[in-house]
């Protein structure tokens, strides 16, 4: 059990330090915009890994306050960091919009991410405001939409321990044969 809450502990502080690194990098005015973002999306990735490691050790009663305390700050510095939130939600709309043809997965962790963040970071929503979950309320459309023609992922690309309300993941119902068609043929076609 300390091996599991070390690395929970190691994966929540380099969660802080990137998004301590994104708002250094937006507050500097540095146009290493790339860079902020990838900072900022490394620390939402980091979400799945605390989840997935919470579920894999159930609740842990000596981590709950550092557990409080570390969402709390999460929802705190993304708070600073509206804009690159806003980035962020923006890629990962635009991502679920080409998620026919760039892939599945992208779409679907970054989802789930949004999700977590929202469901288990007291204060996410309000942090996230009225713009950005219109853009998810229009990924979820784009999923249920598309789901049907995509092939299903592989059981182990699905990160376990991910609740049931991520319905995204076991959207895919589509015939992968079909689906190589479809592409070959868009691929000719433009």
């Amino acid at each position: 059990m300390d091996i599991v809450f070390n690395t929970l502990k190691c994966c929540m502080e380099t969660i802080i330090k990137n998004l301590n690194l994104t708002l250094e990098l937006d507050r500097s005015a540095s146009s290493d915009h790339d860079l902020r973002i990838q900072y900022f999306t490394d620390a939402m990735h980091g979400l799945i890994r605390v989840h997935v490691g919470l579920s894999s050790c159930g609740s842990v009663q000596s981590t709950d306050s550092q557990l409080k305390e570390f969402r709390s700050r999460v929802v705190e510095l993304i708070s600073l960091n509206s804009r690159t939130l806003h980035q962020y939600i923006y890629i990962s709309w635009n991502l679920t919009n080409q998620s026919l043809f760039e892939g599945w997965w992208e779409s679907c962790i970054r989802r789930s991410e949004i999700a977590l963040l929202l469901d288990e970071y007291p204060g996410a929503a309000d942090v996230l405001g009225q713009e950005n979950m219109e853009m998810v309320e229009e990924m979820d459309e784009v999923l249920r939409d598309n789901g049907p023609d995509v092939p299903p992922l592989r059981h182990q690309d699905i990160p376990s321990g991910l609740p049931d309300t991520h319905w995204w993941w076991r959207l895919p119902s589509g015939d992968p044969e079909e689906h190589r068609k479809f592409l070959s043929n868009f691929d000719e076609y433009y």
